[in-house]
């Protein structure tokens, strides 16, 4: 999947990594507007929340309240997305220092047995020899 969001503006263009951005929204209560954006050097407006049909100003006006409303319940799920996913991404993290730390204490534990069947194989082998020694000074 392409995470990078391309914008061309007049005097400006560029692009950006979707998984950074910020969107936060932006309320005028003097020109009755709620704007989503996205939050970089400058704000980059990429919708508008209009709650009602008419373009007049007393109807702006009259839904104002409820539009900036939904503009920050929009912002803060966005944000709790972007939180709910680095917290994600944490715990995978996480889950793998652990797995990787459980199989570090069983190699450790491998490579002990292996150390002591070593030193057993090697007393073996030192006990054969000097049996063997033995075998070959009765035989003389």
């Amino acid at each position: 999947m392409k995470t990078e969001l391309v914008h061309r503006f007049d005097y400006v263009n560029g692009s950006m990594n979707i998984e950074d951005i910020e969107i936060i929204s932006v309320c005028s209560r003097k020109r009755a507007s709620v704007d989503l954006c996205i939050k970089a050097n400058f704000n980059i407006a990429f919708a508008h929340i209009r709650l009602y049909s008419r373009d007049r100003y007393a109807d702006a006006v009259a839904c104002f309240d409820s539009a900036e409303l939904l503009g920050k319940e929009i912002e803060r799920r966005w944000r709790l997305q972007a939180e709910n996913a680095r917290l994600k991404a944490l715990l995978e993290n996480s889950k793998t220092q652990l797995e990787y730390d459980e199989l570090q204490a069983e190699n450790a534990k491998l490579k002990e047995k292996n150390a002591k069947m070593n030193n057993l194989l090697n007393r073996g082998i030192d006990i054969l020899r000097a049996w063997e020694a033995l075998k070959d000074k009765d035989n003389e």
